[in-house]
């Protein structure tokens, strides 16, 4: 498993926050032998994202639970599926 860090500007109730993500993916190996050899693919499977700081208009932190959690309703793993991981740790 991979961590990764993006930003993500999200919009509520006409006020844009950014917000600071981590975000976790698995390297998956998608190997398979054929008549020829081994053909040697992978690809990543996005298991995790979660906010880790907000940021409001005014580059203040954001502590309010309520503005939070509506903002992490608002987001999934496919708004990362071009995000890059380093696995050679």
């Amino acid at each position: 498993m991979a961590t990764a860090y993006e930003e993500k500007e999200i919009e509520l109730n006409g006020i844009t926050y950014l917000c600071e993500v981590e975000v976790e993916g698995n390297l998956v190996d998608e190997s398979f032998d054929h008549e020829f050899g081994t053909e040697y693919l992978s690809s990543i499977e996005l298991v995790g994202v979660e906010i880790i700081t907000v940021y409001d208009q005014n580059d203040k932190v954001v502590t309010k639970r309520r503005i939070i959690s509506a903002l992490e309703n608002m987001i999934s793993l496919e708004d990362f599926n071009e995000t890059e991981f380093d696995f050679s740790e």
